[in-house]
């Protein structure tokens, strides 16, 4: 199970990682739905020790370069956007998910790119 997090208050993020860290959830998906968000990402992956921060969900070039920018280790794309590797202008080293919304609107692995 990874945790899905949106994020509005940046003073949470890092307190809030720890705690679920420390409950044995150490991968967390951090939403891009709020002007917190990238901030978070940062906080988290430079300040939580053994947890692994991923950024979802990725729609845009400037998403996914914002999210590589703040160390996001792992990012969320939907299987309907362009491919990853079209929309990145740098090199990438992140691990991309693309998914499909499953009927009950859970997210559900379909195909993982570098």
């Amino acid at each position: 199970m990874i945790p899905i997090l949106t994020v509005e208050e940046i003073e949470i993020a890092v307190p809030l990682a720890r705690a679920l860290a420390a409950g044995g959830l150490n991968v967390i998906e951090i939403t891009l739905r709020t002007a917190a968000s990238f901030e978070a990402i940062r906080r988290i992956a430079g300040e939580v020790e053994g947890i692994v921060t991923g950024a979802g969900t990725i729609r845009t070039a400037k998403q996914m370069d914002g999210a590589v920018a703040a160390s996001a280790q792992f990012l969320v794309s939907p299987g309907c956007t362009r491919p990853a590797r079209v929309m990145y202008s740098g090199a990438v080293t992140t691990r991309v998910i693309r998914s499909c919304a499953g009927a009950q609107g859970a997210s559900r692995p379909a195909a993982t790119v570098r």
